[in-house]
């Protein structure tokens, strides 16, 4: 795995869940001078800088495309349009991003979260689309935390964990994933 940058559109509100509805989004300008400058510093030529856009819901599907041609032709590697409502959104940007309209081909992540804007688009759908990466940011989380408290309300009531494995086993599931 690569290491990478993303770097955003976003302006100086913090990202907030849920994801507020008017995103602020800095100029075109001042994104792209953000990506130069991230280019500059690079100093791995291995490292990948990201260009993720808001802009999609504020300035529609057209602006939100040329932002991106711009990130890109500012020295971002790839794209990540966050908020894409349809599998059309993400073959536009594709599309756009791709030879022969454009001098080279841009992988596209889609982040697909539950409760996000973006539909829960299967990989199948979503590389269908165009989209060569998808980011499930907060699904493990979610589950470990169903988990947990799946756990922690039987132990309130009996004073004890409700899983019981044999002590042998307590770890051995778990060593190869904590290595």
């Amino acid at each position: 795995m690569r290491a990478h940058l993303c770097v955003t559109d976003l302006g100086a509100a913090p990202l907030l869940l849920p994801f507020p509805q008017n995103k602020q989004i800095v100029s075109l300008e001042e994104m792209v001078d953000r990506i130069k400058a991230a280019v500059s510093g690079r100093t791995d030529p291995d490292f990948v800088i990201m260009a993720r856009t808001d802009s999609l819901a504020s300035e529609g599907l057209e602006k939100a495309i040329a932002r991106a041609k711009a990130y890109i032709e500012a020295g971002a590697d790839m794209l990540f349009p966050e908020a894409c409502r349809t599998l059309e959104d993400y073959r536009a940007f594709q599309s756009a991003l791709s030879q022969p309209n454009f001098h080279r081909d841009v992988p596209i992540l889609a982040n697909i979260t539950e409760f996000g804007q973006t539909p829960l688009f299967t990989t199948a759908e979503l590389g269908a689309s165009g989209v060569s990466m998808v980011l499930y940011p907060l699904s493990a989380f979610r589950a470990m935390v169903r988990q947990a408290e799946e756990q922690r309300q039987p132990a309130r009531g009996v004073g004890r964990s409700a899983l019981a494995f044999p002590r042998e086993h307590a770890h051995s599931p778990f060593a190869p994933l904590l290595g």
